[in-house]
Order: structure tokens, then C-alpha cells, then sequence
């Protein structure tokens, strides 16, 4: 009775006294025998957590380490494509330099966005004397890209005569929501989402870089930042072309 009121304080290791064979020791070894297996059991209770906590922290410790390289590898390919971009950026300011002709420009922007950057439809726009309104000189992806080349946007019309206005850039996410958007006055019927860029050299405007792309929100802002990188070197270009005209 005594190891039995012990055991149901969970010591196991107690164990009965056994004096003698009739049925009273029967009974006391047949209890110590089933001691024994909780004791075993117990044991291996034990050992199953430990092993059962330490499987878990391994979880832990890999999860951890599944994310620490999810991270690097992310940071990898952030730094390739930058570095892509800055070659593309390199690239781009050698060939402009190569010429000061205004239309070899236009042949050489045109081929970089086109064929390099993969744009299917842009448009650059040159200012007029004066500023007040700017001329369509590269078109590029339209039903009828003749009709387009040559249009002119005055100052404030349209969302490139407001950046002809504001100097400023903007970006319609969804053209179908945008009442200043002309769809280059009724040439282009598609809806999508269109950037357009200022080219600005010491608060000058000197041109106007257009984006139209299929869909919603399609521009990045990773791809903003980059064309407007894209942008400034063009700028340069052509005040060094205009200056030589």
C-alpha cells in the first residue's frame, strides 16, 4: 500500500518489498514488474520531448537560415539587375556621346529604347522655341507611327503639355482614369498606363520622353527611377546636339 500511494506520486523508481512466495509476494513482483515498464516508459517520455524540443528548434534554426537566404539571394539578384542597369547606363552615355546630330540622336535613342530596353511604344518630344509647345520627333509602337511623329502638344494640354508646364514628371496608373489623358488626340484608342518624363538640363526643359504600356500600373517605381536616369543622360544629349546645330 505504502509503495503503491508513492507511485501515485509518480516515483516509479520505488519499489515493493517481496518476503514471501504465497499470494501477497505474487502480487507485490507483479507490481514492481509494472514499475518497472512506467519507469522504462517514463524514461522514454523523457527522451522522446528532449528529441521532440530539439527537432523543433532545428525547425527554428532552419527556417531562420531558410529566410536569412532568402534575403541574401534577393539582395543578389537586386545588385545584378542594378549592375545590369548601370552597364545599360554606360552603354547608353558612350553611344550618345558618339554623335551631335539631332536625328543620329533621335536613330540612337530610338534603337536603345526599342531594341535594348525593350519598349514597344514610346514617343520623345522636343520643344519648340520658346517653350510653349513641343514637337513629337520619335514615335514608336502606334497603329500609325507617321501620324504621330510631328504632332505638336502645347504648353498645358494634355498630360505632356502639362509636363511641358510643370516640368515635373507623371505618371497615370490607369489611363482610363485620367480626363487629361488624349490618347495622342484620338491616334492611340488603347488604354493602359502611360509615364511621361521631363528631359530638364539646369531647369530647362530640352525634351519629353513618353511611356504608354498595356495594363494597370505597369511602370515600377524601380523602372521610373531608371528611366529618369535614362532621362538625364538623354538631356545632355541634346543640349550638346542643339548647341552644335
Amino acid at each position: 500500500i505504502r509503495v503503491m500511494e508513492e507511485s501515485e506520486r509518480r516515483n516509479f523508481l520505488a519499489r515493493a518489498s517481496v518476503r514471501t512466495h504465497d499470494t501477497l509476494g505474487e502480487l507485490a513482483r507483479s507490481f514492481n514488474r509494472l514499475l518497472e515498464r512506467i519507469t522504462t516508459l517514463d524514461a522514454f517520455k523523457l527522451d522522446s520531448e528532449q528529441e521532440l524540443q530539439m527537432v523543433r528548434q532545428e525547425l527554428r534554426l532552419q527556417e531562420k537560415l531558410r529566410e536569412k537566404t532568402e534575403i541574401i539571394e534577393e539582395t543578389n539578384r537586386n545588385l545584378e539587375k542594378r549592375l545590369k542597369e548601370l552597364s545599360l547606363i554606360n552603354e547608353f552615355s558612350q553611344e550618345l556621346v558618339s554623335t551631335l546630330e539631332p536625328e543620329e540622336l533621335y536613330r540612337i535613342l530610338d534603337e536603345f529604347l526599342s531594341q535594348r530596353l525593350k519598349f514597344a511604344e514610346f514617343a520623345l518630344l522636343v520643344p519648340e522655341e520658346g517653350e510653349e509647345a513641343a514637337v513629337v520627333q520619335i514615335s514608336r509602337g502606334f497603329a500609325d507611327s507617321s501620324r504621330i511623329r510631328g504632332m505638336v502638344f502645347q504648353k498645358g494640354e494634355g498630360i505632356t503639355g502639362q509636363v511641358l508646364l510643370s516640368k515635373k514628371p507623371v505618371y497615370v496608373r490607369d489611363t482610363r482614369q485620367e480626363p487629361r489623358y488624349l490618347y495622342y488626340k484620338g491616334e492611340k484608342r488603347e488604354d493602359g498606363s502611360f509615364l511621361s518624363l521631363p528631359l530638364l538640363f539646369k531647369e530647362k526643359i530640352v525634351g519629353i520622353l513618353n511611356f504608354t504600356r498595356p495594363g494597370t500600373d505597369s511602370f515600377s517605381t524601380q523602372e521610373v527611377q531608371f528611366l529618369t536616369t535614362i532621362a538625364v543622360q538623354a538631356a545632355m544629349a541634346l543640349v550638346n546636339a542643339k548647341l552644335y546645330s
